[in-house]
């Protein structure tokens, strides 16, 4: 195959802009964290797919890869928006291997739902905006290792600070301490792994580092004023 000869087919030029239009205005939404929003709009990303097949044997493999096109498309665009790129490449590793093994419309469609929820949240959640570029690092590496045991101590030595300017730095960056960062971090978190997965509160809890089931609880009440439980049957009757 000779690709310098590849051309797009001058007969669906109007479809190629209308598209790529949709596209556009379907990842900017996203990317301004508005789920309610991102999710309409994704319903005429659906609606206009086959002005632009990206397949030649079928229309099940053609939309597979426009999803996949969207999620690697999403995943540099959330990073350039602050979002740690360890987070946003192992969302888009684990939803190609979902979308690998999807057969039919309707589950790759919900899928595709499931993926613009999840970039939305991580832009409202994981988005970094420091100035300062250690602290900056810092909290990538915080967003990135939520689950293991952090400490101002540890932490500090991987940003290159010494504890106290850190601690100083990290508060004027975050209007928050250290250490309730580190909590705050966890809940939101938590919040979309209880929206999003079917894992128990207590595996919940141990995933994001926190010593125990009703610690996890205390901490998640704090924030928000409900419980673990009651939080995910609200958003279960919300889907």
């Amino acid at each position: 195959m000779n690709l310098s000869n590849l051309h797009y087919p001058k007969d669906n030029i109007d479809g190629i802009y209308t598209f790529f239009e949709c596209e556009t205005f379907l990842i900017n939404t996203i990317l301004s964290g508005n789920v309610k929003k991102s999710l309409e709009q994704y319903h005429n990303f659906i609606d206009l797919l086959p002005q632009y097949q990206l397949s030649a044997f079928d229309k099940i493999t053609s939309l597979k890869n426009h999803m996949i096109s969207l999620s690697a498309l999403l995943c540099h665009c959330v990073t350039d928006k602050g979002v740690s790129p360890y987070s946003a490449k192992a969302k888009h590793q684990a939803l190609v291997k979902y979308m690998e093994k999807k057969d039919s419309f309707s589950e790759l469609i919900d899928l595709g739902k499931k993926m613009i929820v999840g970039y939305s949240m991580q832009i409202n959640i994981d988005k970094i905006n420091a100035t300062h570029p250690q602290i900056s690092d810092a909290l990538h590496y915080i967003q990135d290792h939520l689950g293991e045991c952090l400490t101002l101590d540890s932490v500090a030595i991987q940003a290159n600070l010494s504890k106290f300017y850190f601690s100083s730095q990290f508060k004027k960056e975050t209007g928050m301490p250290f250490s309730a960062y580190l909590t705050y971090a966890r809940i939101q978190r938590s919040k979309f792994l209880l929206t999003y997965s079917n894992k128990s509160i207590l595996e919940i809890a141990i995933l994001l580092g926190f010593n125990s089931q009703s610690y996890f609880a205390t901490q998640f009440k704090k924030l928000t004023g409900v419980t673990p439980i009651a939080y995910r049957r609200k958003k279960d009757h919300a889907i």
